[in-house]
């Protein structure tokens, strides 16, 4: 049995899942080409309430539950495999109940998770979206940096780091777009600039990603530590009846939603939690104050929706002028303007669902 990773909860009810193992697409970083990639693990239910995660039958992780019989969480990338975990309490007919709390690589996330009572959800609660996970960050845990001003242009340049890199980068801004150039680095190993330098900015209550600075003195030199919070925002209401029906005006992540893919569908559903109308397809790139859109258009048919839509890796270019057109049932863009070459092969996808 294949179970697509679009819903992260599965109701097992009136199945007997006991000795049956189910194949699952799931996510795995890519820190080399910084992107997800999907790959295929199984997972096992066992006779004495064990799942079992595996891939290529080496095990990457045994839970042991007790209510899976009834709605089990099932992981959807291979960071949330190693490194989730749900601790709470359970009632005498072991069903969860009281709050429940999520940790990370063994370290608690502030403000996440809620109460239980008898097995159900209650209350306010706080969840992770489908694919959270943690990005692994390059470390410039001892750097020193000066700063610039030469001609309305401001150098950043780092003179000492501790985890051998030497780079010189340059940021300016033109046209309203702020955007890095004269990136040198000698050790020339792979690094993200988007990743070194970040601007902060709130966008449609979507996305801030804040800079943190602390000033340490070690010696006669001043050290400046670099620490990034991103907080991700956006969602709707659901039904009142608890049967977790999307209705009224929402705002979605996409799946893969991470620093470099910031995309989100804006748009309402009906009272029977159905898409209806239009959505707005909104997506950031570093140094832009405002989300920028593409549209998804959609057509009525005999109660059939078509979807037509641009995903997009936003991380690799900067949009200078996007046009998407349906002639004679051929989709086509033009004028991108491409400024970061970071792999051979770009990931620039049309998609017709």
């Amino acid at each position: 049995m294949n179970l697509s990773d679009s819903n992260p909860y599965f109701t097992l009810k009136a199945i007997k899942w006991e000795g049956q193992t189910i194949q699952k697409e799931v996510r795995q970083w890519d820190q080399a080409k910084y992107r997800f990639h999907k790959i295929n693990i199984g997972i096992k239910f066992t006779q004495d309430n064990q799942i079992i995660y595996s891939k290529n039958q080496a095990i990457l992780r045994i839970i042991k539950v007790h209510d899976f019989f009834e709605n089990p969480q099932l992981f959807n990338n291979v960071d949330q495999i190693h490194k989730l975990t749900w601790q709470g309490q359970y009632d005498k007919n072991r069903k969860k109940e009281g709050k429940w709390v999520a940790f990370w690589d063994k370290s608690i996330l502030k403000n996440v998770g809620g109460y239980f009572n008898n097995g159900q959800k209650q209350g306010q609660w706080k969840d992770l979206f489908i694919n959270y996970f943690k990005q692994k960050l390059l470390k410039l845990d001892y750097i020193l940096r000066v700063f610039e001003l030469v001609n309305g242009i401001i150098f950043l340049k780092i003179l000492k780091q501790m985890v051998g890199y030497t780079m010189l980068m340059v940021k300016s801004k033109a046209n309203g777009l702020s955007w890095m150039k004269g990136f040198v680095n000698i050790n020339k190993s792979l690094i993200m600039v988007n990743i070194i330098f970040m601007v902060q900015k709130q966008v449609d209550g979507i996305l801030c990603i804040n800079m943190l600075t602390n000033m340490e003195l070690i010696g006669n030199i001043r050290i400046q530590l670099l620490y990034y919070v991103c907080i991700i925002s956006g969602g709707g209401t659901y039904d009142q009846k608890g049967n977790q029906i999307k209705i009224g005006k929402w705002i979605e992540l996409d799946e893969d939603f991470t620093f470099d893919k910031q995309v989100t569908y804006s748009g309402d559903y009906n009272d029977n939690g159905k898409k209806v109308g239009r959505w707005d397809i909104m997506f950031a790139n570093y140094g832009v104050t405002q989300d920028q859109q593409m549209y998804i258009y959609q057509k009525y048919k005999k109660q059939s929706i078509i979807f037509v839509f641009v995903l997009v890796e936003v991380v690799y270019m900067i949009w200078k002028e996007i046009r998407k057109r349906l002639e004679s049932g051929q989709n086509w863009m033009k004028g991108i303007l491409q400024v970061l070459s970071i792999q051979k092969k770009q990931n620039i996808k049309v998609n017709i669902i």
